[in-house]
């Protein structure tokens, strides 16, 4: 957990994993789902994979396995399909941001584009971020890894005293700068 998933984490792969890593699990044959993102709160909610309706109609889409994992997740609430002619990643970014602060968003998405459009509250964006996004990585080998954001933030923190609070560091111990 915390650690960082392999691979550059180029916007674009978003919840069913690059391509590469879809062939190394033989994913092809059920076709290329490419789910843009997943939002759950664990315990609480059911995961919502969020599509492009381009996602789900017509192509590797009618495969019988795409088929039937579409059809299960409609019949559970587990499908969210994004109208033609709009962005699908404002769906998911805004059902995570709304989900609260026990939320997650599963995706590899840099969301680099976004964080520009959320000006002037760019830093605000990077901390939902770091505390919400769970990354993964697929692969034969491995399976299905997830990366869940670490439990602190790596961000200097003050305390009340006016002291700086700084993470761990590989032994576990903070550290603690005093102002004199």
């Amino acid at each position: 957990p915390g650690d960082s998933p392999p691979g550059d984490g180029d916007d674009g792969d978003d919840a069913a994993g690059a391509p590469a890593a879809a062939e190394d699990l033989g994913l092809t044959d059920a076709g290329d789902i490419d789910v843009d993102a997943l939002v759950f709160r664990p315990g609480v909610d059911t995961p919502v994979n969020f599509l492009h309706v381009r996602r789900v109609r017509g192509g590797p889409a009618n495969h019988p396995r795409a088929k039937a994992l579409l059809d299960g997740w409609k019949r559970c609430g587990e499908l969210f399909v994004c109208p033609a002619g709009s962005n699908d990643d404002w769906y998911w970014l805004y059902a995570a941001v709304a989900s609260g602060d026990d939320a997650f968003l599963v995706s590899n998405d840099e969301m680099r584009d976004h964080a520009f459009q959320m000006l002037p509250a760019p830093r605000l964006f990077a901390k939902w971020k770091e505390r919400h996004q769970v990354r993964f990585h697929m692969s034969a080998a491995t399976g299905l890894e997830f990366y869940h954001p670490p439990p602190y933030t790596a961000c200097v923190q003050e305390g009340r005293d006016g002291d700086w609070w700084l993470f761990p560091g590989d032994d576990g111990e903070w550290t603690c700068a005093v102002r004199k």
